[in-house]
């Protein structure tokens, strides 16, 4: 890539590295954290690319310079991380706190698990959780955290106490992740739609991996939700992936398991790997 170019980007899925199409660019923060890393590197004049390094969304940074034989990797780490410690709807240590408190958070967050007691772990939700903000920047809530985790969801999140319209989860900010739930129960409205297990709304660049969307917590039998995954005026995120970790199990939903929608802005998502 020339010097300076902003017009290829790659990334690597736990190892596999691609190129995105070029339509998806580089945000002004991005942009910015390439110009000071290069900077802090001592070569200005260098090539930065964008690739996924490790198990957040976030993009890091390979600097190649023009002075050096290897590059310079600077990995993104959570600004601030919160766990959650229990399956209540709500109060101190429930995912609803955890949320809460990574919105009021600026920078990238992350959310992890550690539930006392025998999987599966339900949380059942009584009213809607607060969307992941714009405001408070990236999120990434990582259910594999949990200790009990073995290569399957044991954390589940229950709506169907929710009323017809709700969703599951809300990604409004860019460059989330949602790793390893059991999300079900949710309905939709004839009026107001939703019922979404997990929906991408404005951001992108987001990951979904490694959840069971319509199942219940062993992923053997339905508890559906209307849809499982929803992409609205939204680029560049990631529903599954190639290896085996990052598949998605999205079954018994009653309407369909991803939709992305058709306008302009809904560019170079990519659905990959997932058992529907």
């Amino acid at each position: 890539s020339p010097s300076g170019s902003s017009s290829l980007v790659l990334e690597s899925e736990r190892g596999a590295a691609r190129a995105l199409p070029r339509a998806i660019q580089p945000t002004d923060s991005v942009r910015k954290s390439a110009a000071n890393a290069a900077n802090a590197a001592g070569s200005p004049d260098g090539t930065v690319l964008r690739m996924r390094l490790n198990e957040d969304a976030v993009d890091d940074l390979v600097i190649l310079r023009p002075d050096a034989l290897t590059p310079t990797l600077k990995l993104s780490s959570p600004r601030a991380t919160f766990t959650v410690s229990n399956t209540n709807d709500s109060g101190t240590g429930s995912l609803r706190a955890a949320i809460d408190s990574a919105n009021s958070s600026p920078g990238a967050d992350a959310i992890v698990f550690n539930i006392s007691g025998t999987a599966p772990h339900t949380i059942t939700l009584a009213s809607p959780l607060p969307a992941i903000s714009a405001d408070g920047g990236a999120v990434m809530i990582d259910a594999t955290s949990e200790p009990d985790f073995q290569n399957a969801p044991v954390v589940v999140l229950d709506g169907s106490n929710l009323a017809p319209g709700e969703s599951g989860l809300v990604l409004i900010a860019a460059d989330c992740l949602v790793r390893g739930l059991v999300i079900n129960g949710l309905e939709s409205d004839s009026n107001v739609g939703g019922g979404q297990a997990i929906s991408i709304i404005g951001g992108g660049n987001c990951r979904i991996e490694g959840n069971y969307l319509g199942t219940n917590a062993s992923g053997s039998a339905a508890v559906p939700n209307t849809t499982g995954v929803s992409i609205q005026i939204s680029a560049g995120s990631v529903v599954g992936g190639t290896v085996a970790a990052a598949r998605n199990v999205i079954s018994g939903n009653e309407s369909v398991g991803v939709t992305v929608n058709y306008d302009q802005t809904a560019t170079a998502n990519v659905i990959s790997g997932n058992y529907i």
